[in-house]
């Protein structure tokens, strides 16, 4: 129902920290300005609610549903105000990717990588694959919690699929900037194709 509203330039002003007794769904509300003023408003509030949300995706939003996040994000989320990837983030994920680092000692830049993913509705991904990463590293779901993370579930399946996915969107996204420093690192860059 949100995409509906969202494609017809709807946006997003507030999303209800708890779920309708009736629906069982997180109630939204949304704004659409007509007038300049009106028009100023929604982007004041839009953007205010893209400033809290991923404080709430870890707290009284950890049980929305990760299509609605992946919703808001690719709709809402403007490019001012999308994170990038400077290149140090780029040699800490390409050591998760490739080399094996723990995913904790990147945390800041796989949540950034996945708000890219997810606002741009990588290609590269299947909807659980987006979902899984919404999860995870957006909502810091632990693994038991991560519905759309495919059985066996558990922490050495989860981190393996996490350095699978983070290969894809390099080499799907990031190719061109990630080449010199797998050459630095001396990595082959073998991966499968990024396909679904």
């Amino acid at each position: 129902m949100l995409g509906f509203w969202l494609g017809n330039d709807y946006r997003v002003a507030r999303t209800g920290v708890g779920k309708s007794r009736n629906t069982g769904s997180h109630s939204c509300v949304l704004v659409q300005g007509i007038s300049s003023a009106g028009k100023e408003l929604q982007e004041k509030v839009e953007t205010k609610m893209l400033q809290n949300l991923p404080f709430q995706l870890t707290d009284t939003l950890r049980s929305l549903h990760p299509e609605i996040v992946m919703q808001i994000y690719a709709t809402c989320l403007k490019p001012e105000m999308q994170p990038e990837l400077d290149n140090a983030d780029l040699q800490d994920l390409v050591a998760v990717g490739y080399a094996g680092r723990s995913l904790a000692d990147a945390a800041s830049p796989l949540v950034k990588l996945v708000r890219l993913a997810i606002a741009s509705d990588a290609p590269c991904l299947d909807k659980q694959q987006r979902e899984f990463l919404v999860e995870r590293f957006l909502q810091q779901k632990s693994w038991g919690e991560c519905m759309a993370l495919p059985p066996p579930r558990g922490k050495k399946p989860g981190t393996d699929l996490c350095r699978k996915l983070v290969t894809r969107i390099l080499t799907s996204e990031y190719q061109s900037r990630v080449q010199p420093i797998m050459q630095e690192f001396q990595l082959n860059g073998e991966v499968e194709p990024c396909s679904r």
